[in-house]
Parts: C-alpha cells; sequence; structure tokens
C-alpha cells in the first residue's frame, strides 16, 4: 500500500476513492493492452508463437487478478476507499469496523474460504475472455 495524505485532497469526499482506483485502473490498462495483443497476435507473422503467446496471457491474468482483488471493498485493499467515499456518514461505525478487523476478515476469506478463489478465478477468466477472445 502506499501512504497518502487525505488531507492534501481538494476534493475531500472523493479524492480518496479516485486515489485508490488508480491503482487497479493501471492493471486494466496493462490487462487491455497485452491482451489486445494477444488478440491479434496470429496475425503478426513470426511473432506467432508459442512463447509469446504463454508470456503475455501470464501478465493479463496477473494484471486481472491484481486489479479485481484489490477492488475488493475491504481494508487495507484499494476497494475499501472507494466504498468508503460512497457510504453515507451514517454508516460511520461500519468503516470503523471494517477499518479495525479487514485485514483479518480477508485472512479469513483467502485462507479459510476456498470458494473465494474459485470466485475471483472465475471473474478473471471472464476478463481475459472477453479481453483476448479466446
Amino acid at each position: 500500500p502506499v501512504p497518502i495524505n487525505p488531507y492534501n485532497f481538494k476534493d475531500q469526499k472523493y479524492g480518496p476513492a479516485k486515489s485508490a482506483i488508480a491503482g487497479p485502473a493501471a492493471n486494466l490498462v496493462i490487462a487491455l493492452f497485452f491482451g489486445l495483443f494477444l488478440r491479434f497476435l496470429p496475425f503478426l507473422g513470426d511473432l506467432n508463437s508459442q512463447l509469446f503467446y504463454s508470456f503475455f496471457s501470464y501478465i493479463v491474468q496477473i494484471n486481472l487478478i491484481l486489479a479485481i482483488f484489490n477492488l475488493i471493498p475491504i481494508p487495507p485493499l484499494d476497494g475499501s476507499l472507494i466504498l468508503f467515499s460512497f457510504l453515507p456518514y451514517s454508516m460511520e461505525n461500519t468503516k470503523i469496523f471494517l477499518s479495525r478487523w479487514g485485514m483479518f476478515i480477508l485472512m479469513v476469506l483467502i485462507f479459510f474460504i476456498p470458494q473465494f478463489f474459485g470466485v475471483l478465478r472465475q471473474a478473471v477468466d471472464l476478463m481475459f475472455r472477453i479481453i483476448t477472445g479466446a
């Protein structure tokens, strides 16, 4: 995580969300770039090799995993800052609870709920097929 000072934002309400979306957005841009390259790889002649296909596929998949995982709305992930920007003040207790217990909740999801990675994998596979046309 990159430390930010929320008081430096001109837009105090949505500034943290805009900052938080930058990381997953960068991952999606990289995935799109290499995914489109994969889509047109068969038309590039000499570059059409299994090595290029495997390498670019890994780049796309890793960036999609990072983007989707970071958008989960549990602290310390970026999705929590996005969620917190849109929650009304009346849900301040929810923000405090998630901030305090978010890392524990995330660890439980990762280590004790096997379906968690199944859902993540399905989302990545769907986006991979959409981007690459595979």
